[in-house]
């Protein structure tokens, strides 16, 4: 009896790891999905006009954000992605003469970007995949100081992907998703020089998505 049993074990795993042939992705196949992911900028510095160094800092958060798949060929798919950041914008080094290490204002970021993807199914149910692709960043920035008329600019990015798919049924899937961007950053002030802020980033996602 319990040679039966593990038989049949056996076979369920068999089945559900070779024979789900519509688990996998095919050409023409539309997916919606959701992620959350967690952020980190690398920060900054820069020289400003009274020839002090400064240092730009962002606090680590999390993006959460909406993104549509289409399979163009079972190998290859383009993901549209909009996602919702905000963290703190944080001023350390010489300032003006003065020692500071603090706040300075609350960033806001709305990235839009479009990713190829390469897939390389290893069953059925698994599908690892690299990519790259561009984007475009809607930004926003509200100092903390009322007399502070610093601004920003909204961006373009770069960035890079590797991630994979899950199946756990014919049409739902979750997804680990890795980026790195690449993504200067302009903030004007009118009292002082506009600063290029390198505001790469690295990003680490997991979504859920079902497919059509």
């Amino acid at each position: 009896m319990k040679r039966k049993v593990v038989v049949a074990l056996y076979v369920a795993v068999l089945l559900l790891v070779f024979g789900q042939t519509g688990f996998a992705q095919e050409a023409g196949k539309l997916g919606i999905g959701a992620r959350v992911s967690y952020v980190n900028y690398s920060g900054d510095d820069f020289i400003n006009e009274h020839d002090e160094r400064v240092n730009i800092d962002f606090d680590e958060f999390a993006m959460y954000g909406l993104n549509v798949t289409y399979f163009f060929h079972k190998y290859f798919s383009t993901e549209l992605s909009v996602d919702y950041a905000k963290t703190d914008l944080w001023v350390s080094g010489t300032f003006r003469g003065v020692a500071t290490n603090e706040i300075e204002g609350e960033f806001t970021q709305i990235p839009v970007l479009l990713t190829g993807r390469l897939h390389i199914p290893v069953n059925n149910i698994v599908s690892p995949h690299v990519g790259a692709g561009v984007g475009y960043y809607f930004n926003d920035y509200d100092p903390t100081a009322a007399a502070d008329k610093v601004t920003v600019d909204d961006s373009f990015g770069f960035h890079v992907n590797a991630g994979v798919e899950f199946f756990f049924a014919e049409n739902y899937a979750v997804n680990l998703d890795l980026k790195y961007v690449w993504n200067d950053v302009d903030f004007p002030d009118p009292e002082d020089q506009t600063q290029e802020i390198s505001m790469d980033a690295f990003v680490a996602g997991i979504g859920f998505k079902y497919y059509f």
